[in-house]
């Protein structure tokens, strides 16, 4: 799995594709909101949102033959700044599950001392809101 999708997964995000060719397909499930994605025909991924907080809470990335990849769930978004972040993620795949608990978020907003490292000499912290 590459880095920036490990990443991504681990702040509850969609990881993004780079392929203009994929299609998609939606529908309510369980009080969820499916997507599926396709490329060539093939099934490439399925996300599930929560269509009242627009997060997500689940997916599943499939292999080029259409076998289960890994599965990711999402659980206890809070809100964090203008976003939100799950307090738990849970990947699994054919010989592995992995649980990243997350606890005590906070957002740091732009109070300077938040950030924990000397700023550099001739360096002014900017707020990236």
């Amino acid at each position: 799995m590459p880095p920036a999708e490990i990443v991504s997964l681990l702040t509850g995000q969609l990881p993004e594709q780079e392929d203009d060719s994929i299609s998609s397909e939606g529908r309510s499930e369980g009080g969820l909101y499916r997507v599926d994605q396709y490329r060539a025909s093939k099934n490439l991924r399925s996300v599930w949102i929560d269509p009242l907080g627009r997060f997500l809470t689940r997916l599943r990335k499939y292999t080029q033959w259409g076998d289960i990849a890994y599965e990711c769930e999402f659980a206890g978004q809070i809100g964090i700044g203008n976003g939100l972040v799950p307090q738990r993620v849970t990947i699994s795949g054919d010989d592995m599950s992995m649980i990243v608990r997350y606890t005590d978020v906070v957002s740091s907003d732009d109070d300077e001392s938040s950030f924990l490292l000397p700023v550099p000499e001739g360096i002014s912290p900017v707020s990236l809101d």
